[in-house]
C-alpha cells in the first residue's frame, strides 16, 4: 500500500505538472464550448479532434473502472455494517445470495439506487447535485480525522495497540500530529464556496448537508446502535486478548 501510494502520488505529481503547462489560456478553458476544461486543454496542446478524442477517452474508461469498483466497495462495506448491526434494517442489508458465488445483492441494489438518485438530482439543481459531491470531501476528512484522533490518544496515553505488520516506530505521532493538523485545516476549506461573490447558487451548502447527515447519526446511534452495534473493534480486541494470552503463557512455560 505504501509502494502504491508513493508511486502514484509521484505519477500524479508528473501528469499535475505537465497538465498545467498546456494551459496557454486559462479563460477559454474555463468556458469551453464542451463544458469540460480538461478536454479544452487538450485540443489546445494537440490542434487534432481525432487526438483530443483519444486522450479524452482514456480518463473517462479510467472512471467507468472506478465507479465499477467503488460500488463493489460500497456495497461490501455496506454489507459488513449491516452485518454488525449498525444499520437500519439490517436484517435486509446483510443478506447474501448464492448466484453462483455469494453476493449481497441487497446492499449492491442498495449503493446503485443512491448513486442514481444523487445523478438524478444534477436535472433539478445543479447547485445541490455540487453540495452533495463536495460532501464526500468533507466525510473523508471527518473519518480520518476520528480514526488517527483515537489512535493518536491510545499512542499517547502509552495503551497497547493491536499488532500490525507496519509500523512507523518513533515517527507514528509526529506523522499523527502532521495529519490531524492538515485535516483540520482541509476540512474547514472543503466548506468553503468556490466563487468570491456567493449566490445561492454558486454557495457551498456542503456544510449544511453534512451537518443533517451528523445530527442523523448521532440521533441513530443514541436511539438504536448503541444497544445492537458492537463493531469489529470488539472482534479485534478478542483476538488481541487470545494472543497476550498465549503470549504469557508462552512465557511462563519457558520460564519454568
Amino acid at each position: 500500500m505504501i509502494t502504491t501510494a508513493v508511486l502514484n502520488g509521484c505519477l500524479g505529481l508528473v501528469m499535475t505538472i505537465t497538465y498545467v503547462f498546456c494551459i496557454t489560456d486559462l479563460d477559454d478553458a474555463l468556458n469551453s464550448p464542451t463544458g469540460y476544461p480538461f478536454i479544452q486543454v487538450i485540443y489546445a496542446s494537440t490542434g487534432s479532434k481525432a487526438g483530443t478524442t483519444v486522450l479524452a477517452c482514456i480518463p473517462i474508461v479510467l472512471l467507468i473502472a472506478a465507479c465499477i469498483s467503488v460500488l463493489a466497495t460500497a456495497s461490501r462495506q455496506t454489507f459488513a455494517f449491516a452485518r454488525d448491526d449498525g444499520l437500519p434494517g439490517a436484517h435486509i442489508w446483510r443478506k447474501v445470495f448464492r448466484l453462483g458465488t455469494e453476493i449481497p445483492l441487497n446492499a449492491v441494489i442498495l449503493s446503485l439506487l443512491i448513486t442514481v438518485i444523487l445523478a438524478l438530482i444534477n436535472i433539478g439543481s445543479t447547485a445541490a447535485f455540487n453540495s452533495i459531491i463536495s460532501l464526500l470531501v468533507s466525510s473523508l476528512f471527518t473519518a480520518y480525522f476520528i480514526s488517527i484522533s483515537c489512535i493518536l490518544l491510545k499512542r499517547l496515553r502509552g495503551e497497547p495497540l493491536p499488532p500490525s505488520r507496519w509500523s512507523m516506530g518513533r515517527f507514528a505521532v509526529p506523522v499523527n500530529i502532521i495529519a490531524i493538523l492538515y485535516i483540520v485545516f482541509a476540512f474547514t476549506m472543503s466548506f468553503f464556496p468556490t466563487t468570491k461573490q456567493v449566490t445561492p447558487v454558486s454557495m457551498n451548502w456542503s456544510v449544511l448537508v453534512w451537518g443533517v447527515f451528523v445530527i442523523f447519526s448521532i440521533i441513530v446511534y443514541f436511539v438504536q446502535g448503541r444497544y445492537v452495534y458492537k463493531g469489529p473493534v470488539v472482534y479485534v480486541n478478542k483476538d488481541f486478548e487470545s494472543e497476550e494470552r498465549e503470549l504469557q503463557n508462552t512465557t511462563m512455560g519457558q520460564a519454568y
